[in-house]
């Protein structure tokens, strides 16, 4: 079933969203790099992309519910998934600086919770 109207009206928001959109060539860059800096903090096991998915995977002694209770708190909405891993998975029309402001409020989240299960 085609929707004309909505492919319309995507189109025009990714218009007037130009510093980043669907396709956006830094997407991926600006993630890979952003989760790579993670890893320095203690809590963090290992990261991975691939495209517009990140995972983040704790160590035992952090909780994956907690910081992800965290973040809903600070207004980003990401996932646990089973072993002990922190899914993202942004929008489509999210900008490099909202997905830069993800990032650092998952640090704040890691730092916040170091240690608590």
């Amino acid at each position: 079933m085609r929707r004309p109207a909505r492919s319309r009206c995507a189109i025009s928001s990714c218009s007037r969203r130009r510093s980043s959109c669907l396709g956006s060539r830094n997407f991926e860059i600006v993630l890979t790099d952003g989760l790579r800096q993670l890893e320095r903090l203690p809590g963090v096991a290992d990261t991975r992309v691939a495209g517009l998915l990140g995972g983040i995977s704790l160590a035992e002694d952090i909780s994956a519910e907690r910081v992800t209770d965290a973040l809903v708190d600070e207004g980003f909405v990401t996932r646990p998934l089973r072993g002990n891993t922190i899914q993202i998975s942004p929008p489509f029309i999210t900008t490099d600086d909202e997905l830069r402001d993800l990032l650092g409020a998952i640090e704040i989240a890691l730092s916040n919770q170091d240690g608590k299960l």
